[in-house]
């Protein structure tokens, strides 16, 4: 099938001890030596860690090009530090960059469109009414879950009908639900909240 659903890809990072920042990564994004995220293209070359948004393959939504030794930055995806090269990232990765955090995340949208037979294929059904679509007819093409692409074609009005107003219905497939909430990272825990939530330990003896 021609005609896939859109993935948006973001890039999280931990701005404070208890605030999270955001931003589409649809271009390149740098992180300097000190942590501090660079989205000016003139000064990427000043990044010791360059993440890039690409074509998602295999559950890859994006690359990060660390250069890291020469500025003895320490740098960790998912916890285990990592050397000089090209990494594969995924939905709801994790790097650790000269102390700073980020995540990147994917989100995607289900593609509304008209049944083409030239471009779909022949004899596709939906995938709740198993009807034939006719040529013409309004269709929607299932996004997938994060980590897991669908494709799975429904008619219009059935997907209207029984996924997107009932809450508890999902993609027979891969189990998206419209309007699930959106992917994001876990709120980080200030040291200094977790301090003053401790009282001292009195003995009465």
């Amino acid at each position: 099938m021609s005609q896939s659903p859109v993935t948006a890809v973001s890039l999280w990072w931990a701005s404070t001890d208890s605030d999270l920042e955001r931003i589409a990564l649809d271009d390149a994004a740098s992180v300097s030596p000190d942590g501090v995220l660079i989205r000016h293209d003139r000064l990427a070359r000043c990044g010791v860690v360059t993440i890039l948004p690409i074509a998602p393959r295999d559950l890859v939504i994006a690359a990060a090009l660390v250069n890291a030794a020469a500025s003895r930055v320490w740098v960790a995806l998912n916890g285990c530090p990592v050397g000089d090269g090209l990494l594969p990232l995924r939905h709801a990765d994790q790097l650790a960059i000269a102390g700073t955090t980020f995540w990147i995340s994917a989100e995607s949208a289900a593609v509304r469109t008209h049944y083409r037979a030239a471009e779909h294929g022949p004899q596709v059904r939906c995938a709740l009414t198993k009807s034939r679509l006719e040529e013409g007819q309004e269709m929607v093409i299932c996004p997938g879950v994060p980590g897991t692409p669908c494709g799975r074609v429904y008619a219009a009005a059935a997907w209207e009908t029984v996924v997107e107003r009932n809450p508890l219905m999902k993609c027979m497939q891969c189990g998206y639900r419209p309007g699930r909430p959106a992917w994001r990272p876990p709120d980080p825990v200030a040291r200094k909240d977790l301090i003053h939530g401790l009282r001292p330990f009195t003995h009465r003896g």
